[in-house]
């Protein structure tokens, strides 16, 4: 599973996947953290979890609308929430996030990555 993180802030990025790999590893998720200059340098690349600064010069494309995904709309402004609902995000969160949010974050995606992990779990029982 790949996860992007478009934050343009680089200390806000870096943050928010430091957050990301201590929940894989409470969890015991193996999925790669992408940042939108890597997706764009390695071409396109289906990330099913999105982590998206409505704080930044741009905005999500509606590409990731489908039911196949997830979209975490991200900003400082609680305001901005209302807003993002044009997006049709599967959550909201106030910057800058915190784990008890992350956490129920990724619980409202578990259908994402879940399936994976029984799929690990069994090749590893057989």
């Amino acid at each position: 599973m790949r996860i992007l993180v478009n934050f343009p802030d680089p200390a806000e990025r870096d943050a928010l996947c430091n957050m990301l790999r201590l929940w894989m590893e409470l969890t015991c998720v193996s999925a790669d953290l992408v940042t939108a200059e890597a997706e764009e340098a390695g071409g396109p690349g289906v990330c099913p979890v999105a982590f998206w600064d409505l704080d930044g010069p741009e905005l999500p494309p509606p590409t990731w609308c489908p039911p196949d995904r997830a979209l975490f709309l991200c900003s400082r402004d609680p305001r901005r929430a209302i807003a993002s609902y044009s997006f049709h995000p599967t959550g909201f969160l106030l910057k800058p996030v915190s784990m008890e949010h992350l956490q129920k974050a990724m619980r409202q995606c578990s259908r994402l990555w879940f399936s994976a992990l029984i799929g690990l779990r069994s090749t590893m029982a057989g």
